[in-house]
C-alpha cells in the first residue's frame, strides 16, 4: 500500500465514522478477516478504550481454553 493509498484508505473510515455518529450510531464494530489482523483490531480497540491489549483480544481462531 503506497502512503496516498493509506491516507485515502483514511479518510474513507473518517468519513464513515462521521456519517455513522450524525445518524445517531454510538458503537464502532472493530473486526478483521483473516489471520494476523486480530492484532491491528486490537491495538485500535485498546487505543480508543483505554483498555490493555489482554482485555480487548479473545484466545484466537482454533484454540481452546486450555491452550
Amino acid at each position: 500500500m503506497t502512503l496516498d493509498e493509506v491516507h485515502a484508505a483514511l479518510k474513507v473510515g473518517i468519513e464513515l465514522a462521521s456519517e455513522a455518529k450524525q445518524q445517531g450510531r454510538t458503537l464502532i464494530a472493530l473486526s478483521e478477516m483473516g489471520i494476523g489482523n486480530t492484532t491491528s483490531a486490537s491495538a485500535i480497540a485498546a487505543a480508543l478504550t483505554g483498555l490493555s491489549a489482554a482485555q480487548v483480544t479473545g484466545r484466537g481462531t482454533g484454540l481452546d481454553a486450555e491452550r
